[in-house]
């Protein structure tokens, strides 16, 4: 399947808290849905050493990588996560922004005619 939605995402963590919300809205961009492929590529980059520049399907890492490389340890980048996060709540709040002062336009438009 190629989108991935909140539900399923929290059927692949196994959590369904606030940690888990705030690393979808990272993967989707405050969307309600985010390509696989992209948070794939966007969980490698989270990921130091062992191929961090590859996507997970391409390196054979399995569902968003969780599978171990022969050999090779893979190490946190919290730096980038952090980062993607950031970006994610910014874009969340830049369309909810967009929304309401849309909306309320057209509610200032039926209220003062």
């Amino acid at each position: 399947e190629k989108w991935l939605s909140l539900q399923d995402f929290y059927g692949i963590v196994k959590d369904d808290t606030a940690v888990a919300d705030t690393i979808f809205v990272a993967l989707a961009k405050g969307g309600a849905y985010v390509e696989r492929e992209v948070a794939e590529q966007v969980i490698a980059r989270w990921r130091s050493g062992g191929g961090a520049a590859t996507s997970a399907k391409s390196s054979g890492g399995g569902v968003f990588g969780r599978k171990k490389a022969a050999g090779g340890t893979r190490s946190f980048d919290e730096q980038a996560f952090l980062k993607t996060v950031q970006e994610g709540r910014q874009d969340f709040l830049v369309g909810w922004a967009a929304f309401v002062t849309v909306t309320g336009i057209a509610v200032g438009g039926i209220v003062f005619p």
